[in-house]
């Protein structure tokens, strides 16, 4: 009920502003699949996410559960609520209801729901490459490939609030590739972001793939008109995120406060370029590169870079734009506890660079023998970096 008040307005209203204010059409793709298949891949993944849950928490994630459970200083809906305001809720959503029905506690509450939200991104998943995969192989690829990263730890039942933002970026994801097939109109994927916006904070990097998704779609030339058609799809959204801070408030949140480089209360949100640039910034990140981004993206990326492309690819540029603003954030993000103890905070950018190097190794290859044993070697070296790790989470 909590992530669902503040959107119903708006999707009930979208159909008829998109008929008011544009002539731009909508038309669902049917899927061209049995829905049996992606309901067995979803419903094992949440098994496997939740008996190979995360059991090793502390930090962060022990404040979040004693804020969920009414154990700390700080109340649910206090200070650091607008950082994550949709994850909280529905992590107190689901404290509540699975704490009156099983007697859980804040941490396993949290978990389930992670491990739900990371099933539903397996599914996701899913579905992006039955839209962009060609073949068995390359959909098998695209689907795999992203789920091989050390980031995949927020899927195993993760207890903090990484996981459902994860899922909101790639439902962007997922919509923005609908709108350059010509298959969804522009303010879906403009409302994926003020959603995934209210699930976390750092879901505010999709804004620079939003604004050049209107430019990217083929058979069109980019140009000035495409200004009103982004002002127009972008209507939805504010309103989206209006309904949202008003229902916050009204739940009993305080006021968001934001300023320069500072947001909800956390001052010096970003570092300088020359905090950037020091060594052992930049070595705490190159660790953690290791662990929650794909090895074996380096071996594809010297593979795909023998290859030029022949045509303008808008799923590519999209791709592209998505990662670069996320490995922004990556850099310059200022994780209070160190790289590697807020190792969860860094870890959604690995997301959009998985996918973006699978789809370059798919469209610059042929599909022939030695480009699948490539990609295979990429799968089975990034997983002899992330399975461990996650191993060691269940089994501390």
């Amino acid at each position: 009920m909590f992530a669902i008040a503040p959107l119903a307005g708006t999707l009930a209203l979208s159909r008829a502003w998109l008929r008011w204010t544009t002539r731009e059409p909508w038309v669902p793709r049917r899927w061209p699949l049995s829905m049996l298949s992606p309901a067995i891949v979803v419903a094992s993944a949440a098994a496997v996410f939740w008996v190979f849950r995360e059991r090793r928490f502390y930090g962060d994630a022990l404040s979040t559960v004693h804020i969920i459970e009414g154990k700390a200083r700080v109340s649910p809906l206090g200070t650091y609520y607008w950082k994550e305001p949709l994850d909280r809720l529905c992590a107190m959503f689901s404290y509540r209801q699975l704490h009156g029905l099983f007697g859980w506690g804040g941490a396993d509450s949290i978990a389930f729901m992670n491990a739900i939200a990371g099933a539903a991104l397996v599914g996701v998943l899913w579905l992006v490459a039955r839209r962009l995969g060609r073949t068995r192989y390359e959909r098998c690829f695209l689907w795999a490939f992203p789920l091989t990263m050390g980031a995949s730890q927020l899927l195993f039942g993760h207890v903090e609030n990484y996981t459902l933002v994860s899922l909101g970026i790639l439902v962007f994801i997922a919509t923005s590739t609908s709108y350059l097939a010509g298959e969804a109109p522009l303010f879906l994927p403009v409302l994926a972001a003020a959603v995934a916006l209210t699930v976390h904070g750092l879901a505010s990097f999709l804004i620079f793939p939003m604004v050049a998704l209107p430019f990217l779609r083929a058979g069109e030339r980019p140009g000035l008109r495409q200004i009103p058609r982004l002002a127009l799809a972008v209507e939805p959204g504010l309103a989206y995120l209006a309904g949202f801070y008003v229902f916050s408030r009204w739940l009993g949140a305080g006021p968001l406060n934001v300023g320069f480089n500072s947001f909800a209360n956390d001052e010096h949100i970003f570092y300088s370029l020359a905090q950037v640039v020091e060594g052992r910034h930049l070595f705490s990140l190159g660790q953690l590169g290791l662990l929650t981004m794909p090895v074996g993206g380096v071996v594809l990326l010297a593979h795909v870079g023998l290859r030029r492309e022949k045509s303008p690819d808008p799923v590519l540029a999209l791709l592209t734009i998505t990662t670069l603003a996320f490995l922004g954030y990556f850099l310059f993000f200022d994780a209070k506890n160190s790289a590697l103890r807020d190792w969860d905070l860094l870890a959604p950018p690995a997301l959009p660079l998985g996918i973006l190097i699978a789809w370059l190794h798919l469209r610059r290859s042929r599909g022939g023998r030695p480009d699948r044993v490539l990609g295979l070697f990429a799968i089975a070296v990034s997983l002899a970096f992330s399975l461990p790790w996650i191993w060691s989470n269940f089994r501390p």
